[in-house]
Parts: structure tokens; sequence; C-alpha cells
């Protein structure tokens, strides 16, 4: 008689995040030092833009990329954190404290771009054309398509503190709701508890019947 084995199991499998970050305190303090890193290119580069050579232009783009990369993984790590449990308290303080990062950030960078923009069009192109900023050029010539629709320093800043807070608030309401909701539900080896991720893998269940039972079992839950 031909036996198979069960499905595997997802149930105690954690993401190695190692590559990002090593820890929570880590996190903290890469936080601290590319917040730091940012309030140092606002000091050196406010006011400066306007003056620019191609290579000083290039210079402070490679900075501000490599600031932003770091932003960017320090984002994803905390996130990843939260989506594993998004209850576990220090999980929690983590993206809070990412969140009010991200602003801080924000708020010490956009003088760059306000200031690229505020550039008149013969500057500005003569910039772009330089050889030494070939990489960023499609870059800087899209950014400029917003000119128009820009507001001033005071007003963005006034919008991007408004804006994180009321997405992540949203987010992590739904998520903190969600994680704790569980629901009976037989996927091929009898009944048994399934959380909304569970019954959302077995939406693409290659059984049509287990896909149109989770979706049920999905709606009754969330409803």
């Amino acid at each position: 008689m031909t036996t198979t084995d069960p499905a595997p199991r997802a149930g105690g499998v954690r993401w190695d995040l190692s590559p990002l970050c090593a820890s929570a305190d880590g996190c903290r303090d890469r936080l601290s030092k590319a917040l730091d890193e940012c309030r140092a290119f606002e000091a050196r580069y406010r006011g400066t833009v306007a003056g620019m050579d191609g290579a000083g232009l290039a210079a402070a783009l490679a900075e501000l990329a490599r600031i932003e990369n770091e932003l960017g993984r320090l984002h994803s790590y905390t996130s990843l954190r939260e989506s594993v449990d998004v209850t576990d308290p220090e999980n929690q303080d983590l993206d809070a404290l990412m969140d009010r990062s991200t602003v801080e950030a924000a708020n010490a960078l956009r003088f760059f771009e306000l200031e690229w923009l505020d550039l008149d069009e013969d500057a500005a192109q003569r910039l772009a054309d330089a050889p030494e900023v070939a990489a960023d050029r499609h870059h800087l010539v899209s950014a400029r398509r917003f000119r128009r629709h820009t507001l001033t320093e005071p007003e963005e800043r006034m919008l991007a503190e408004r804006s994180p807070a009321a997405a992540s608030a949203w987010q992590t309401l739904f998520g903190r709701i969600t994680s704790t909701l569980e629901a009976e539900f037989d996927s091929g080896d009898g009944m048994e508890p399934h959380t909304i991720d569970r019954l959302l893998a077995c939406v693409r269940n290659p059984d049509r019947d287990v896909r149109f039972r989770a979706l049920d079992t999905l709606y009754a839950t969330l409803g």
C-alpha cells in the first residue's frame, strides 16, 4: 500500500532576519545612528543644492541613497518581526519606534528634494545632464514632474507627520485583531484551529472543494 507524508506545516517556522539586523537592540542602535546621519546630511547640504556641480550632486545623492537604504532595511526588519507576532510588546514597541524615526528622518531629508525642485528648468537640466549623475538622471528628471504640486517645506512636513501615523494606526489595529482570530477548519487532516493566514493559504489549495470551504469559513470568521 502506498502512503504519503502529510503536507508540511508552517507552525513554529520563523524567518532568519539576521541578514537585515541581528536583534531588537541592534535595530534601536542602528536607527539612532541613521537619524544622526540624517541630521548630519541636513547640516551639510541644506541651502547648497543650487550651487552644486555634477560631482557634488552625485556625492550627495550617493550619501542620501546609503542612508535611505539603511532605513529601508530596518523598516523591513521591524515589519517582518511584527508580522510574525503582532501581539508581542517588543515588536509593537519597535514598530512604533520605526514609525517615529521614519517621520523624523523624512523631516530632516525633505529639504534636499524641495531644493532640487526649486531650481529653474535650465539649471536643473544642466545638472541632470552632468555625466557624474548619469545613474540618477531618470530619478532627478522624473521628480520634477511633481514640481507644480509641491507645497512649502512646513506644509509638506505637516502632511508627512500625519500620514504615517494614520496609516500605521489602521494597519496595526487590523493586524492585532486578525492575528487573534481562529476558526475550526478541515483542510484535509481533520478539523483543527486555523488562523486567518492559514485560511488564506487554503484559498489557494489545488482542491476546489477546499478552496470554497476555506472562503466560506473565512467570510464567516471575518463577518
